[in-house]
């Protein structure tokens, strides 16, 4: 043995009062693996700290952090194991009042067959784990590992070949037991966790775990994590499969619902090979063109996007002509037809004022809404590539918000008159 002090186990020289929270975890979980171990130990009559070298030196060089880890949680009793499975299937921060959720409905078949002891999460429990450097408390329900290895030690836990129906199983259980409310805010771990067993669930299963990675997708969307989006997207097109456009109504209206959206989320994060190949998809589809409008949309966006103007207002063009509306040829046009139609324009303004402008009525009617859309897609693309049509377009947009009502849309059409009568 030895009481010198080392690189390994500098740390340990620290004073007895000393806080132990400056210790990392990492280095908590190995002294206290060298302390079980007796490899490490306080000589009462030396009043100091022994330990020896070569053998401490052995076990750092044999063993890994997550082997360290892993070793140290098969040390708990088989209930706390349980309790450690379930939170690392949850995250990094978790509920409690999740894993109770779950505990209380998980059967003892599914968590160790073996187990004789009664799984719950008591506020011993919790003092255990805290105390064993596990994780910490944010707050009087959150709680988070201490670092993303013990997570990942304590998913280790889980047989390899039993991880996917683990997952799933929690997944069920809380879409079964949360309130729609506490369902809503845990939607993202819920719907990711039922993913994990998707080759286990039956079509009518498969349907309904869709539709709810079609409201993750979109609750992603909402809050600009469109990455995150598109895979909540792509697993509800892969639960439905390719047949599902041959299938019932509603199987059909949530894959379009769900290609529309991976394509605008594949649009955004640059995407463009999967963006295609979705917009392809439900432009093959007999689609109305008030369901197919989103596709579009994405469409002449990304067509701006690669400086493709043309074609861009060329295909906007063409969407409002299914829409019904007018739409001028993609073709040049004269001064004398933007002469008439300015004056046509502000006889339509006559003379209002600006706080008469904001006080038109709210543009409800959905058709003319997607028009003034294309139009607002249409004045960028003109001005860059065919110049004559831009005042056209905003002289149409302004007479269009006059006459129906205004919108997000109106924006840009007040706006580019008024730059254009500077």
């Amino acid at each position: 043995m030895s009481g010198k002090s080392n690189k390994y186990l500098s740390v340990i020289t620290v004073e007895c009062s000393q806080p132990l929270y400056i210790i990392s975890s990492f280095r908590l979980f190995f002294l206290r693996s060298l302390y079980d171990d007796k490899l490490i130990q306080y000589n009462f009559g030396l009043m100091k700290w022994i330990w020896d070298d070569d053998a401490i030196k052995s076990k750092l060089v044999t063993q890994n952090v997550a082997q360290l880890m892993v070793s140290k949680l098969k040390r708990l009793t088989d209930r706390s194991q349980n309790v450690l499975k379930i939170a690392s299937c949850l995250g990094a921060s978790f509920s409690l009042s999740n894993i109770s959720a779950v505990v209380d409905n998980f059967s003892q078949e599914e968590t160790e067959a073996d187990c004789d002891e009664t799984m719950s999460v008591s506020s011993t429990s919790v003092r255990e784990f805290e105390e064993e450097g596990l994780w910490e408390r944010e707050n009087l329900d959150i709680c988070r590992f201490s670092h993303d290895q013990i997570q990942s030690a304590a998913f280790l836990l889980i047989p390899h070949e039993d991880r996917d129906t683990f997952r799933g199983t929690i997944g069920d259980i809380l879409m079964k037991k949360l309130d729609p409310d506490a369902l809503e805010e845990s939607l993202f771990e819920v719907v990711s966790l039922r993913n994990c067993a998707i080759s286990l669930m039956n079509r009518e299963e498969r349907k309904a775990l869709a539709e709810m990675n079609l409201r993750a997708g979109l609750k992603a969307s909402d809050h600009a994590a469109f990455d995150t989006a598109a895979v909540y997207f792509k697993a509800g097109r892969e639960l439905l499969g390719s047949n599902a456009w041959g299938e019932g109504e509603d199987e059909f209206n949530t894959m379009l619902k769900l290609c529309c959206e991976e394509a605008n989320a594949c649009y955004i994060i640059g995407d463009y090979d999967t963006m295609n190949v979705l917009i392809d998809e439900v432009l093959s589809k007999d689609v109305p063109i008030k369901d197919s409008f989103k596709v579009y949309e994405v469409k002449i966006l990304a067509m701006k996007a690669n400086h493709q103007f043309l074609d861009a207002i060329t295909t906007a063009l063409d969407v409002r002509r299914q829409l019904g509306l007018s739409a001028p040829p993609n073709k040049p046009t004269s001064t004398l037809t933007v002469v008439k139609e300015y004056i046509k324009t502000n006889r339509a303004v006559k003379g209002r004022t600006a706080e008469e402008l904001v006080a038109l009525p709210e543009l409800k009617d959905e058709r003319i809404i997607m028009g003034q859309r294309m139009l607002e897609l249409l004045l960028a693309a003109c001005y860059q590539g065919q110049p004559t049509l831009f005042p056209l377009m905003s002289f149409l947009l302004v007479r269009t918000s006059v006459k129906h009502g205004i919108n997000a849309s109106s924006c840009d059409a007040f706006a580019t008159f008024g730059l254009l009568l500077t």
